[in-house]
């Protein structure tokens, strides 16, 4: 049976659990002074041991020292109290932290790494943190308040888990899966209720395109769909899409995209893309592409005596393997 973080919460005062320190549901009030009752093992790297295994999850509870912390949360700002775990796996599998008590950042270090930024497997501001974990290491898990009243002390409480099998919902691709957004409903960006592509390849997935109306906005998703274009340095394996737009007049056309993801927009005078018919193609924005600031392109359109069209392909690319989800394409004519 998989345990959620309600069922850890509502159950962590029954045998079953192993807690240390200090009861984790109790009722104990703000505390008003400073309470030391962490292990100092807590408060320095490589962090107070647990050991952690499939079925028996560890909740650590206490009240935060009255000292600011050292390390860097890079996803939270400033620094509050923190305290540190070294938690053994003894299984392979997926590590989660939540916060069951207390407000503040979490993040991890693999072994013997415990306080290097780059070195960091995962941070998050939320409740919860899924990381991968291999059985025989030890990682370094800080929780690092968000509020600097070092003054006082205040209580927190830390739920560990260790799951051997896949967790469809915890945005992290693991074994067997093809997809994880942390999403309760992926279905927008592509990915199914199991974690596996819902794309079922169509026009798009390849040359010639999709054909599209002009100046009709297209929302989908690259999730799922092979990789036939590599342009602005996108790199092998990044899924993409094919559309088709046909110019009936001279002028000028505009490509604007917004996306969940790192994107490439390129557009290119013939399907056989490659570099001789590539037009535009553009990797401005780090990152996802908001309708505030959007990939764009434009290109002039002239079209030669004695035809009644030019056709051109945009593609939706990625930048990379892992940049593929959700995107509003939209292609508009401007004389």
């Amino acid at each position: 049976m998989k345990m959620t973080w309600s069922r850890i919460a509502a159950l962590c005062a029954c045998s079953a659990f192993l807690v240390l320190y200090n009861a984790a549901c109790s009722d104990d009030a703000q505390a008003s002074n400073c309470i030391n009752d962490i292990d100092p093992k807590a408060l320095f790297c490589p962090g107070m041991p647990i050991d952690l295994r499939v079925g028996s999850p560890v909740i650590v509870s206490g009240h935060m020292p009255c000292t600011e912390g050292e390390l860097n949360a890079d996803c939270m700002y400033g620094f509050g109290p923190e305290i540190i775990y070294e938690v053994s796996p003894k299984s392979s599998g997926t590590l989660g932290i939540a916060v069951v008590e207390a407000t503040g950042a979490i993040f991890v270090h693999a072994e013997d790494q415990c306080g290097t930024p780059s070195k960091r497997l995962g941070c998050t501001n939320g409740s919860t943190l899924h990381v991968p974990v291999k059985a025989g290491h030890r990682y370094s898990v800080v929780f690092q308040e968000s509020w600097d009243d070092v003054e006082n002390s205040s209580p927190f409480a830390l739920a560990f888990t260790l799951d051997e099998n896949s967790v469809c919902g915890n945005a992290l691709v693991e074994d067997g899966e093809q997809c994880d957004f942390g999403l309760a409903d992926p279905a927008p960006l592509g990915c199914d209720a199991q974690c596996q592509f819902a794309a079922v390849p169509d026009e798009s997935d390849k040359c010639p395109g999709s054909i599209s109306a002009l100046s009709k906005p297209i929302a989908g998703y690259t999730t799922g769909f092979g990789d036939d274009v590599q342009a602005c340095g996108s790199l092998s394996g990044s899924p993409d899409r094919i559309y088709s737009f046909r110019a009936t007049k001279s002028g000028t056309l505009k490509a604007t995209l917004e996306s969940s993801f790192d994107a490439v927009l390129s557009v290119s005078s013939a399907c056989d893309i490659g570099p001789v018919p590539l037009l535009r193609c553009t990797d401005d924005i780090a990152g996802p592409a908001t309708a505030e600031n959007p990939e764009s392109v434009e290109w002039t359109v002239d079209i030669p005596q004695g035809k009644a069209y030019v056709d051109y392909w945009v593609v939706v690319d990625g930048y990379g393997p892992s940049s593929f989800g959700a995107f509003t394409l939209n292609v508009t004519f401007q004389q």
